[in-house]
């Protein structure tokens, strides 16, 4: 004889309904928390930046300065006095250096953040290579034709040859003649290859762009060089100057500029 058992409906809602139930809670959980940690994420990266500009730790306490021969540290940091004590972040880099190249001294420069509170500047100066005289006043010169600024007493210690010529219209301008000041500056080139030619050397006249004419120190003759092998022709008038003397006792000037010739004007012819 068959017995048939009842179904125990309970037993299947235990084993079925309750599992399904809680593995839709765990999913909805886990979606729950990785959506969460992606805003708490996203609202961090946002917000960092901003706390850290607002820290006390950035704030700039050091403004180290490399490169400077002429300008002295304070004058440096008068031209970039906004970032003192300004936060590190904050400070407009690009703006610091418009204000440093404003300097006529300041040929570039670099400057970079050093965390936590530090500026480093390294600048490139313009290096003298003349005085350029503009009717009656004299200017610093570099090898670009750049008026770096009028020479004074604070310069005295700059042994410099006087440059004639360069200038273009009214001193007013000081407006350099670009062609003569590349003349200018191969002149000084070579002069500087031998340094004790160069420290003889007391005035450079580049009027004509197609004949150098120098003055020695202690010396009055015009040296007219043309425009190349200046160091090489002031060598041979060194040679000959005891022989020309001989000769002529009161020169204008010595015309070094034909090879193998030499011509010389005495004084005398001009009367």
């Amino acid at each position: 004889m068959a017995v048939y058992l009842p179904a125990d409906r309970r037993f299947r809602r235990a084993q079925i309904k309750p599992v399904r139930r809680k593995r839709n809670k765990e999913l909805r959980r886990n979606v729950f928390n990785v959506l969460l940690l992606l805003i708490l994420v996203m609202v961090g990266l946002r917000t960092a930046p901003l706390i850290l500009r607002d820290m006390s730790m950035f704030r700039i306490d050091n403004i180290s300065i490399s490169g400077n021969q002429y300008l002295s540290n304070g004058e440096i940091l008068s031209l970039v006095n906004e970032f003192q004590d300004k936060n590190i972040f904050k400070v407009n880099l690009n703006l610091g250096l418009d204000n440093l190249l404003a300097s006529s001294w300041v040929k570039t420069a670099t400057l970079r953040r050093v965390f936590p509170s530090t500026i480093e500047i390294n600048v490139e100066e313009r290096l003298p290579i003349g005085l350029a005289r503009f009717d009656s006043l004299l200017y610093l010169i570099d090898s670009e034709g750049i008026v770096i600024e009028e020479y004074g007493p604070a310069f005295s210690s700059f042994k410099l040859p006087i440059i004639d010529g360069l200038q273009i219209g009214a001193a007013i301008d000081n407006e350099v003649d670009s062609v003569r000041a590349n003349l200018l500056a191969e002149v000084v080139r070579q002069l500087e290859s031998q340094s004790i030619l160069a420290n003889r050397v007391s005035q450079i006249d580049v009027s004509n762009p197609h004949n150098v004419v120098v003055l020695l120190t202690d010396d009055s003759t015009f040296l007219h060089l043309g425009t190349d092998k200046y160091a090489e022709r002031i060598d041979e008038y060194l040679e000959l100057i005891p022989t020309i003397r001989a000769r002529v006792t009161d020169i204008d000037y010595v015309d070094l500029r034909f090879d193998q010739r030499v011509y010389v004007r005495p004084a005398e012819s001009l009367n």
